[in-house]
């Protein structure tokens, strides 16, 4: 029985969590500033893979880890994609992957 408590409360503080991400990157999206970054490296966590990515804000540099689709992970290394931050945190920031930057 205590299994099934802790099953139950795992299960929803993590949905609660995927809410809330989704929640801020929907705000995040719209809006936003956009800027361009270089995906610099792709790795796993677990089965989890996650990609680190480097950007530019007002000339100070900004490396953040994402959270990727596996079909995504031979694809992306070394690409430019467009970042989306906040105006006031650039630290907060995420990249869309959907579309590479040629520059």
């Amino acid at each position: 029985m205590k299994f099934l408590f802790v099953f139950l409360f795992i299960v929803i503080v993590s949905i609660a969590l995927l809410v809330i991400k989704s929640k801020n990157s929907d705000e995040l999206k719209k809006s936003g500033k956009e800027t361009t970054g270089l995906v610099v490296e792709v790795f796993s966590r677990g089965k989890l893979p996650f990609c680190k990515f480097s950007y530019t804000v007002h000339g100070k540099q900004y490396i953040k880890k994402q959270d990727i689709q596996k079909h995504r992970v031979p694809k992306i290394l070394n690409k430019t994609y467009t970042v989306i931050y906040e105006a006031d945190h650039p630290e907060n920031a995420l990249i869309l992957l959907k579309k590479e930057i040629n520059e």
